[in-house]
């Protein structure tokens, strides 16, 4: 009875290892899409949507302004009414820094930012960054050929 029970449990762990058995509970869809900002594709911009229910799916926009989503890891957006929120920050600072700084290079960048703002900077309206302000929707259903949206920003 004891190796019956081993090998029993051995086989539900088996079958809830593939993706079928997600305990989640969250149906998700594909999703892509495309962003501009003022007719030219925007690189490097972080995708959320927001639903009313459920976790965020979240994506990056390669160098033509193309978006896929993922929620949890796992490829899609939950079904359904999102609010929907891009950002794209600057990388001037990072690239202002350098790898390995010194003590003395550390004093002079602090030197050369004092009164000013060191946080990386939006390059496209901040309203666009919050889901309560970007005005941007998206309703995704079970059919992935229909999850394409385009979000021209201006």
């Amino acid at each position: 009875m004891n190796r019956s029970f081993v090998l029993a449990s051995f086989a539900v762990a088996l079958l809830c290892a593939v993706p079928a058995c997600d305990t989640s509970g969250v149906k998700l869809a594909k999703v892509k899409g495309h962003v501009t900002y003022k007719g030219a594709p925007l690189k490097g911009a972080s995708v959320k949507f927001y639903p009313k229910e459920g976790p965020i799916a979240i994506g990056m926009t390669d160098d033509e302004g193309n978006f896929t989503l993922t929620t949890n890891g796992r490829a899609g957006a939950t079904i359904g009414t999102h609010k929907v929120a891009i950002t794209k920050m600057s990388s001037d600072a990072a690239q202002a820094v350098p790898a390995n700084p010194s003590p003395e290079d550390m004093m002079k960048m602090q030197k050369s930012q004092m009164g000013k703002s060191t946080g990386p900077k939006s390059e496209i309206p901040e309203s666009y960054g919050s889901p309560e302000s970007s005005q941007l929707t998206a309703e995704v259903t079970a059919n992935a050929s229909e999850n394409v949206f385009e979000y021209p920003l201006r």
